[in-house]
Order: structure tokens, then C-alpha cells, then sequence
């Protein structure tokens, strides 16, 4: 199946609930991006909301943004102990939502969702959001030349994880399973 209209996406969203998030991910997670609780953090591509109800889970204020309206829908109505994240419809190709200001949030994810976004476009318009010390924290596939792996997700290329580190003061990549994880900071340095 191809995920490249919001149609797609929300079938998709209609017959999974998203990646779980293990252990294993979020320790590594949390070694790499030590956030106090109370964090303003951007979940870009949030799907059903899974590692945004984990963000929150952790005492951060978070709100995930997806551009399928039925799966923020989802989202939203997921049950959580936890404090409740905010959920909004935004796609990446449009401005930046007005209550997100400048120097305002200390993180940004995109866990399994930069690679179907015009991240070169977008990381650059969502980079002078970032507090001083503001992250930027990517999880993500990682597509081999010369094999071709079906996936549902687009997978970045490791090409494409070095010069996304343009722009960056400071970059950190890992293996993370059959995915990469990548921390960029210090915008515009």
C-alpha cells in the first residue's frame, strides 16, 4: 500500500494503532533527549498517537500533529493514565501552526514520519522554534542501495541522514534496530 495521500494514510491508521513503543526505544530515547518533565515538545506525524501518549506518559506537554483528520480523531480518543496530550491536524507542507512561536518549544519528534515529508523544506522552518538547546529527535527507517525491502513507511537514505545534519551545530546518529535514530541541536550554529 501506498501512503501518499491522506486517503491512504487514514485507511492505514483504520487497520494498524502504529509502531509500539518498547522498552528497549524508550530508554535509548531517554539517555539521548534527558528532558525535564514539563518539556514543550512537537510529535510531527504523530499517527494514532503512540509515542505521543508516551511523550506525555513521561510529564512532558506535548501535542502531535498529523495531516489525517480521522486519525488525530483516533488519537484523541485513545484511554491514557497519564496527563493527555493535545492533538491537532497539520500537514508540513503548510505554515507553521500560529501558537507555536519562536524559541518556544525545547523538542521536536518524528518518529517514523520525516521520510514521507519534505523534511529538507520543513527542518529548516521548524528549526527556529527550538529553545536554546532545543532537539530535534528522528527515528527512522533506512533504505539499503541496491535492496529493495517492502516497508509501509518511506525510509530515508543514509545520504540523506548525513546532509540532514546541515544546518546543525551538533548531530548524533544510532542504529536502532532495523531503524537509525537521529538527535540534531544547535540550529543555525
Amino acid at each position: 500500500m501506498s501512503l501518499t495521500t491522506v486517503a491512504d494514510w487514514e485507511r492505514w491508521n483504520e487497520r494498524v494503532t502504529g509502531r509500539c513503543v518498547g522498552e528497549t526505544e524508550m530508554a535509548e530515547f531517554r539517555r539521548r533527549v534527558p528532558l525535564a518533565p514539563g518539556a514543550r515538545v512537537l510529535d510531527i506525524g504523530c499517527g494514532n498517537g503512540s509515542w505521543t501518549h508516551e511523550l506525555a506518559r513521561l510529564g512532558m506537554k506535548v501535542t502531535g500533529y498529523d495531516w489525517a483528520p480521522r486519525t488525530i480523531d483516533r488519537a484523541k480518543a485513545t484511554p491514557t493514565l497519564y496527563e493527555r496530550p493535545a492533538f491537532a491536524v497539520w500537514s508540513s507542507g503548510h505554515d507553521v501552526p500560529a501558537d507555536i512561536t519562536p524559541r518556544s518549544v525545547d523538542l521536536i519528534t518524528f518518529r517514523d514520519s520525516l521520510a514521507s515529508m519534505d523534511w529538507r523544506d520543513l527542518l529548516p522552518r521548524l528549526g527556529p522554534l527550538l529553545t536554546p538547546g532545543g532537539q530535534v529527535y528522528v527515528l527512522t527507517e533506512v533504505s539499503v542501495p541496491g535492496v529493495n525491502v517492502h516497508r509501509p513507511f518511506p525510509a530515508l537514505s543514509n545520504d540523506e541522514l548525513f546532509e540532514m545534519r546541515r544546518g546543525w551545530g551538533h548531530a548524533e546518529t544510532w542504529p536502532a534496530g532495523v531503524r537509525t535514530g537521529i538527535v540534531l541541536s544547535g540550529y543555525g550554529m
